[in-house]
């Protein structure tokens, strides 16, 4: 069976970071990073970008040390199946970016690149990524080992890969503001929907927000464009969204057990598919787009609207968007992160 295939839209913070280091250390049988997409955030565009690009040069000396020192490397998707880095947005579709770094620095990763400048990869691979660069004066291999760098806009490479790709083999998961996947989707809306499933990490849904008393900043980070997605994506792709409540909320601990024996087997799929079957809602998510509601009061609502006739399960009528209510709980989550990453 072919690996499942997926796109990583990011805004690459510490808790991005962690979501693409999982990711890379799954079974390549199980996951292919077919590429990650960059996209501003909490902090500007190309610092996003340099922290992607950090990445793969720590986990590149990571693999070096476990060699040399006897120890079982891992990271099986990243060293089977380069990704493509592509740079994305540099501010939402209508508005001013809005910068939220005192959420993980100024530099989106706690100071990591003051404090620990020998991780870092040398700037000369910013020209790596500039289109007007016809030839390079350097040696790319030290930067780009286990990525290929791409000088195309990340929504032009989205919709690359999907016209390559069989109908419903790419998933596509943003965990930073949505406006490249709307770009994607406003440029070639078919060929947008030949995507498997979008994923969405975003929303505050019946719970306190993180960047207003009741919005979740990459929903708030650009509105146009997470309502415009979300509009577009039913009843084909189908999405997910976990909503910032899925970190405060976790399953019965009997049921998160359940797991545990396929998860420790090493089924990184086993482990992903026991957590969340019976962890899902169906509903239709509005996003707040007029200035007196959005920017001061609510952004995600799952009210009713006029006109609204209770159509709930009519996929001709309005999203459907499936957005998991519970998780196995972060003690749980944490030892699987903690075994993929480090064992």
């Amino acid at each position: 069976m072919a690996p499942n295939r997926i796109i990583i839209d990011t805004d690459p913070g510490v808790d991005d970071v962690l979501a693409m280091l999982l990711a890379l250390s799954v079974n390549p049988d199980e996951l292919e990073v077919a590429m990650i997409s960059v996209t501003y955030g909490n902090v500007e565009l190309q610092s996003c970008l340099k922290n992607a690009v950090a990445l793969f040069h720590v986990l590149e000396k990571e693999l070096i040390w476990r060699k040399e020192n006897g120890k079982a490397e891992n990271f099986g998707t990243l060293k089977t199946h380069k990704p493509i880095i592509a740079v994305g947005a540099e501010h939402p579709l209508e508005d001013d970016q809005l910068m939220a770094d005192y959420f993980h620095g100024v530099d989106g990763l706690h100071g990591v690149h003051t404090e620990h400048p020998h991780l870092d990869a040398e700037d000369t691979w910013k020209s790596l990524f500039h289109k007007d660069s016809a030839t390079l004066d350097h040696d790319p291999s030290p930067y780009s080992k286990y990525f290929t760098a791409s000088k195309e806009p990340a929504h032009k490479e989205i919709l690359r890969l999907l016209r390559e790709s069989p109908k419903d083999t790419l998933t596509l998961i943003a965990v930073g503001p949505m406006t490249n996947f709307a770009l994607a989707a406003a440029e070639d809306p078919e060929t947008f929907l030949k995507a498997k499933e979008v994923l969405v990490m975003g929303g505050a849904v019946n719970v306190e927000g993180n960047i207003t008393p009741v919005a979740e900043f990459n929903t708030y980070a650009d509105t146009v464009a997470t309502a415009r997605v979300f509009a577009l994506t039913s009843p084909c792709p189908k999405s997910t969204m976990p909503p910032l409540s899925q970190t405060r909320s976790s399953l019965p601990a009997a049921r998160a057990a359940r797991g545990h024996s396929h998860r420790d087997s090493g089924s990184g799929r086993a482990a992903c598919t026991s957590w969340t079957p019976h962890a899902r809602k169906v509903g239709e998510a509005s996003v707040e787009l007029s200035a007196s509601t959005t920017e001061d009061v609510d952004v995600l609502t799952l009210a009713d609207a006029p006109g609204d006739d209770d159509g709930w399960l009519n996929v001709t009528k309005g999203n459907r968007i499936n957005r998991i209510i519970q998780s196995p709980g972060e003690d749980a989550f944490a030892e699987y992160l903690m075994k993929r990453v480090f064992a």
